[in-house]
């Protein structure tokens, strides 16, 4: 978990990733702040590192101010390798995939915006 942590083996400069949380939660409007901490979940192989959960929560605390810190909650449940296959399993199921995906054709083409737009979709 040092590597997705703190990139200090890169030559090139990289927010980690509690500061790149925390910066992205800054960038929301200031009543969303607390709910968005509240609900942090973790998902993917790489958050089964040991200890990366309460490594999370422990520097995006540090960043906060103290009155916010009480809402922070990181959701990290043992299932989550797993998590991103699911979530996408259900969402392909839906009726609604079939209009909001694209060919890989259409993509690699330049043609993404044109294939979305005819759908009904604007990206």
């Amino acid at each position: 978990s040092e590597m997705c942590i703190r990139d200090r083996y890169q030559r090139r400069v990289r927010e980690d990733i509690h500061q790149n949380l925390y910066n992205v939660v800054q960038k929301c409007p200031i009543d969303a702040r607390n709910e968005l901490f509240s609900h942090v979940v973790l998902c993917g192989g790489s958050t089964l590192f040991p200890n990366f959960p309460e490594r999370l929560y422990k520097e995006v605390r540090m960043l906060m101010n103290v009155a916010s810190q009480r809402h922070l909650h990181v959701h990290a449940t043992k299932r989550r390798k797993y998590a991103a296959w699911l979530g996408a399993s259900v969402f392909g199921s839906m009726d609604v995939f079939p209009s909001v995906t694209a060919f890989q054709e259409d993509y690699w083409d330049g043609n993404l915006d044109k294939h979305l737009a005819e759908q009904g979709n604007v990206l």
